[in-house]
């Protein structure tokens, strides 16, 4: 049925409007695309039209919109780096250095116990040399323990009570045997 209607429609310039309304009842429309005016030229067929084969303006708009957006979350996320660079940094004089050389074969858990609070620096595996910083809140008491924490070990060494200030530089050297390791504070 539709098929003779968009027939009839080709056929006459001016579609029968209350077969098209009585068809498809109240309220709702068909849309049709109109024909080309004018004849093509013997022997050649039209040429395209000059907006075929160009991308619509709402692409256009839809590329800016996300270009746009791209770069002002990077513009932000670039400021917030850079703003925390300068002023989450702290001056070296207010931390204390910690530089752990592990001569174990198992890797460590290093923390530092202050009070009765204990955080975890890092991990050091094993044969290697790792640096870490307490921050100055870490700090607040100048009495700290530090603990090697053997990964897949339940034994656990503990260093002697260090007495450190901001500034200070600790070098830990842990031995193959835990008992036999040295900690050196300047």
């Amino acid at each position: 049925m539709l098929k003779s209607l968009l027939d009839e429609f080709a056929g006459s310039r001016r579609a029968p409007r209350p077969r098209l309304k009585h068809w498809l009842g109240a309220g709702r429309s068909l849309i049709l695309k109109k024909r080309p005016r004018g004849r093509p030229t013997a022997g050649r067929e039209r040429g395209p039209s000059p907006t075929e084969g160009r991308p619509s303006i709402n692409t256009y708009r839809n590329l800016g919109l996300g270009l746009l957006l791209l770069t002002t979350s990077t513009i932000a996320a670039c400021s917030a780096k850079s703003g925390e660079g300068e002023e989450g940094a702290e001056p070296q004089e207010l931390t204390v250095s910690v530089t752990v050389e592990n001569r174990n074969f198992q890797d460590m858990n290093i923390f530092v116990i202050r009070g009765s609070s204990r955080v975890r620096l890092g991990m050091v595996a094993s044969m290697s040399t790792q640096t870490f910083r307490m921050r100055s809140e870490m700090m607040r008491s100048t009495q700290v323990r530090l603990v090697a924490d053997p990964i897949g070990v339940f034994e656990t060494y503990e260093s002697e009570i260090l007495r450190i200030e901001p500034g200070d530089q600790i070098k830990w050297t842990l031995s193959a045997s835990l008992t036999n390791s040295a900690i050196f504070v300047f």
